[in-house]
């Protein structure tokens, strides 16, 4: 007896495995990242091994997504084979939503040690006060 609904399953496992090996972005990488709140900031550590900062972009659009993107080169060596590769960014994108209370005009960011720190400041909470006539 044929399981028509398992093999309706796996068709689709198979056929969305297939268009996400497909796709033009599937050998874009996202790399590691950690996000940290305190009471004045938001920190966004993104680890970068390898990379330098000339090789990386960093975007905020109207919608306060910020985009962190690249690619890396790796240093002009002749390679007979590799025998263990964890890491290879090679090409790479990670988008963060910021939140309402952030205040894009005033990131601040600095690569060292392989991790790219990203600070967002929060703005100022003001209560406004209305009179009533």
């Amino acid at each position: 007896m044929k399981d028509y609904f398992f093999d309706e399953i796996f068709e689709e496992m198979r056929s969305g495995l297939k268009e996400f090996f497909s796709h033009p972005e599937s050998n874009v990488v996202r790399p590691p990242a950690n996000i940290k709140e305190t009471q004045d900031k938001w920190l966004i550590e993104i680890a970068l091994p390898g990379v330098k900062k000339d090789d990386i972009r960093i975007k905020i659009d109207e919608n306060k997504i910020m985009s962190v993107e690249g690619e890396s080169f790796p240093e002009e060596e002749e390679i007979i084979c590799f025998h263990r590769l964890e890491w290879s960014l090679r090409k790479f994108k990670v988008k963060f939503q910021l939140s309402d209370d952030s205040d894009p005009s005033q990131i601040e960011s600095i690569l060292k040690d392989g991790i790219l720190k990203i600070t967002v400041p929060k703005r100022e909470k003001k209560s406004i006060e209305i009179k009533i006539e």
